[in-house]
């Protein structure tokens, strides 16, 4: 019979091994440059932090992404992107992801399509994700 370390077996209720099993992939899909799957995947680490309730999820969300929730709010968020992205793999109509360098690095900026004049806030993704990997490494 073959024998396993427990350092390869992810174990949710093991803290190293949980964050393993979440900041991996995330280098993964934003290193490629992927991001709405690095939007999907930590919102979805975020739900399964926790108890899965959306109480505790907007919880995580003030406690550990502060200037996102000062700039957007927690519950925008929940419903916007995180409903959005876990839903329907796009954030809700009128809001979008951005990289850090197009909106100056602003964690939230809203702008006016020139054409239609209609009006998306764009989330910086790399501050998001620097935000999450900080959150991991105080649980």
């Amino acid at each position: 019979m073959k024998k396993v370390s427990t350092e390869i077996i992810f174990n949710p209720k093991n803290k190293n091994s949980r964050r393993r099993g979440m900041l991996k992939p995330i280098k993964d899909v934003s290193g490629n440059k992927e991001f709405l799957a690095t939007l999907c995947l930590i919102c979805c680490f975020i739900d399964g932090l926790g108890n899965g309730t959306k109480e505790e999820y907007l919880d995580n969300l003030k406690q550990y992404f502060p200037d996102l929730c000062k700039e957007l709010g927690a519950i925008i968020f929940y419903e916007k992107y995180r409903n959005g992205i876990v839903h329907e793999f796009s954030p809700k109509k009128g809001f979008g992801i951005a990289e850090n360098y197009e909106i100056r690095g602003k964690y939230i900026e809203e702008v006016e399509i020139k054409e239609t004049k209609k009006k998306i806030k764009f989330l910086n993704i790399e501050r998001f994700e620097k935000d999450f990997e900080k959150m991991l490494e105080g649980i």
